[in-house]
């Protein structure tokens, strides 16, 4: 993971670990993270490789779904003009 900011790789590596472990390994789950001082959480800030956070992400994401249903009703509206 090279591309992520260290703190979220060392995160992400935790998270990999932990959850490769079964539910019936519950101890030593609680024991790795009482060695690491640390609980297993997500990170409050996540990116991905070219640094866009995931809630920036999800707000394109919703901005693209919002445009091509105004899209879908203009060209209902206007069908020679608009071809989705």
């Amino acid at each position: 993971y090279p591309l992520l900011p260290a703190i979220n790789q060392d995160e992400l590596v935790k998270q990999q670990f932990f959850h490769g472990l079964k539910p019936d390994n519950q101890i030593e789950r609680y024991s790795a993270q009482q060695i690491l001082g640390t609980t297993l959480h997500q990170p409050s800030h996540k990116t991905n490789s070219q640094g866009a956070t995931l809630a920036e992400i999800e707000k394109l994401n919703n901005k693209i779904a919002s445009l091509q249903a105004q899209l879908a009703q203009l060209a209902q509206v206007y069908p020679r003009i608009i071809r989705p």
